[in-house]
């Protein structure tokens, strides 16, 4: 734990009441600010989901998106090899009738989250 040291003495001083209260009003704002945050991601996350996201898959993304380029080709250089190696293979397009006709139309998707 840190601790405020007098100069003169180098012995530890306590915190004036005022440093005190400044910095626990500043911590309970924070805490409000991130529980009214995770409840906006949280709605976010419904709504993606009554869009017909995956979550994971949509996690993933993101964190490959804000990856830098160089670093995020070379997971997914490893990656691929990865699920060769492992006999991971894709299971085929959902979206494709089994009889091999051709695509069962899909809704496009929506351009801005309501």
């Amino acid at each position: 734990m840190a601790k405020k040291k007098d100069k003169q003495t180098g012995k530890s001083v306590m915190p004036t009441a005022e440093v005190i209260e400044h910095h626990a009003s500043a911590i309970q704002v924070a805490k409000k600010d991130m529980a009214t945050e995770a409840g906006h991601v949280a709605a976010a996350h419904e709504r993606a989901k009554n869009a017909g996201i995956h979550k994971k898959a949509m996690a993933w993304c993101l964190i490959l998106r804000n990856m830098d380029p160089a670093k995020r080709d070379e997971m997914l250089y490893h990656f691929d090899n990865y699920r060769e190696a492992l006999d991971i293979k894709v299971q085929g397009d959902f979206f494709r009738n089994t009889e091999g006709d051709a695509p069962r139309p899909v809704s496009p998707a929506p351009t801005a989250i309501q």
